[in-house]
């Protein structure tokens, strides 16, 4: 369906949109063809169109705030691209037809970053690297928590090491982000 009535090829146009949004830029038989903006009702969309649809580099601002900046083919996010969220974190990963590839890497609002590969229902697997602000890094187990809500969080879980700036190291188990140094088998604590 075109948004814009023209006959002509290429040229820049700007429209109303309906539903309180505008469009401005390149149009091609009517339909959205090359750089454009779309804006209205706290939307913001800038990037390439192809065919009416998102084709190429892309920024697209929601009304609360999250911003995703990246490539587009067909209207699907496709290719690298960065997750901003109003509470300053940042997730850089890969997508392919619109679905985040595994491997992810999060820079947090307090500076540490985390780089992790999750599977489908968002638990993390395999190694995770947490880099804290103060020079730590811990590298081992981890669960994501509240996974698909704003406040979701990446905690330590299972076995790992924590080594500090001044080399201390602390390896063992880890529940709940916390150090426990015992054993879980199956669930249950054994000391």
């Amino acid at each position: 369906m075109s948004y814009l009535k023209s006959n002509e090829s290429y040229h820049i146009h700007k429209a109303d949109c309906g539903s309180g949004k505008t469009y401005s830029g390149e149009v091609k038989n009517g339909a959205r063809h090359g750089y454009g903006v779309m804006e209205g009702l706290g939307y913001e969309i800038k990037g390439f169109w192809k065919d009416d649809m998102l084709h190429g580099k892309c920024s697209v601002k929601m009304p609360d705030g999250y911003v995703f900046k990246g490539s587009y083919v067909n209207d699907k996010r496709h290719g690298v691209g960065t997750e901003f969220y109003p509470n300053g974190r940042a997730i850089m990963a890969t997508w392919r037809h619109d679905v985040m590839l595994p491997n992810w890497r999060i820079k947090q609002p307090d500076g540490s970053e985390i780089t992790l590969k999750v599977n489908d229902v968002l638990d993390v697997v395999g190694a995770v690297t947490i880099k804290y602000c103060d020079g730590s890094v811990y590298k081992g187990d981890a669960i994501i928590v509240n996974a698909g809500t704003p406040s979701w969080n990446v905690v330590r879980k299972g076995y790992g090491s924590l080594k500090y700036p001044d080399r201390t190291v602390i390896e063992g188990y880890w529940l709940h982000d916390e150090y426990i140094n015992e054993l879980i088998i199956d669930g249950t604590l054994i000391s």
